[in-house]
Order: structure tokens, then sequence, then C-alpha cells
């Protein structure tokens, strides 16, 4: 396999198959998680024709935040940023996907007012977490949600990602095996798997 041959991922035929995967930046807004105008430059600087970007990890809701100053895609100011972004892409004839998450176990209270993180399980994680001040502290043991989580794709969250103009979508939830949902722009699920945390991570190809 030569990295330089075309590949076809669903309806989009990417020219190479070498894919930027995601990678943590924290720049967006301190309060309000929205992208700033840096994140268009930064991924428009790595756009190529054809070529395929993973963005971010990107949370869902404010219960799924666990790292300061991470993007969010729940609110309409957070959408209209990514927008921006996603048209700077495609300028460039990239292919843009929108990894989302929740972290789970792995955030800490001080992103949630004091209360404690929300997660399948009231399992405690060893080791340490990242404050909302960039601080290291232990992690806490989480509250188990009741039934579910917020992080399931619902129709308000698909219509946040038709909104933004993007192609399709990588869901994951910290930790080792991570579930991925594939949607596209139009809404339409196009299959879902359990898969290893590496390819969580956009090393897919």
């Amino acid at each position: 396999m030569k990295l330089s041959t075309p590949f076809q991922l669903g309806p989009f035929r990417l020219s190479h198959r070498v894919v930027m995967p995601p990678l943590t930046r924290m720049r967006a807004g301190r309060t309000d998680f929205v992208p700033s105008p840096l994140a268009a430059a930064y991924y428009a600087q790595r756009a190529t024709e054809g070529g395929l970007i993973i963005a971010e990890a990107t949370q869902i809701s404010q219960q799924g935040q666990g790292y300061p100053q991470t993007p969010g895609i729940y609110t309409p100011e957070q959408v209209a940023a990514w927008r921006t972004v996603t048209r700077a892409v495609r300028d460039r004839g990239g292919v843009f996907f929108l990894q989302l998450w929740h972290v789970g176990r792995i955030s800490h209270s001080s992103f949630h007012d004091g209360a404690p993180p929300v997660a399948p399980s009231a399992i405690w994680p060893a080791g340490n977490a990242f404050a909302s001040d960039l601080q290291r502290l232990p992690y806490e043991t989480p509250r188990k949600g009741a039934g579910k989580l917020s992080w399931p794709l619902t129709g308000r969250l698909i219509r946040m990602i038709v909104a933004v103009g993007g192609g399709l979508v990588v869901l994951r939830a910290a930790g080792s095996t991570s579930l991925l949902l594939v949607v596209c722009a139009s809404g339409m699920l196009l299959y879902g798997t359990i898969i290893a945390s590496s390819v969580a991570a956009g090393t897919w190809f």
C-alpha cells in the first residue's frame, strides 16, 4: 500500500492516505469554549486537496468536559465558530471530520461547579486529572449516571453537526475501548462499532 494512493472512505474520495489525527489544542475560549479564529487558520494550513483532517476532541456538553479550553459543539456560538473552520478547510479542498467526546470519570469537579464528574459507574480512576486552572489534581470518584449519560447522539446534537457543515463525526469516550459512530452531514447514521483507543485516536489508516 502506498500512502500517496487514493482511498474511498464512504462517500469521500481521499486523494491520499495521510491523515491528520486529532490533537488536543486547548485553545478555545476560557469560559465559552468557542473555537478561536486561530483554529480556522491552524486547520487550513494543514489541509490538502482530498486530504482528511480529524479535528481535536470536542465535548458535546458542559458535562463532558475534562480539560481546560477544549472546544464544544453544544451552543450556537460554538457551532458558528466550527462552521468557519469547516469552510476554511473545504476552501483548500480538504475533508474535515469532527471528533466528539465525553470524558466521563476523567473529568474533575472544577469543571462542574464542585459537583463530581458523571460516568457509567462510580469507580475511581488512578492518576491525576487536569483541573480547570491547569493544575494536576488526583482523580475523584465519579457520580454514576442515571441510566444514560448526556453524550449519546440526540436529534439536537445531530442538528448541530449538520449546521457546522462537516463531513463525518467520530464519537468517543475517554478510556481504552471506545464507541465509534459515523454520521454523515445529512444526519444519517452510517455505522457504529466498538473500536480500540488507537483507532479512536485517528490512527485507523
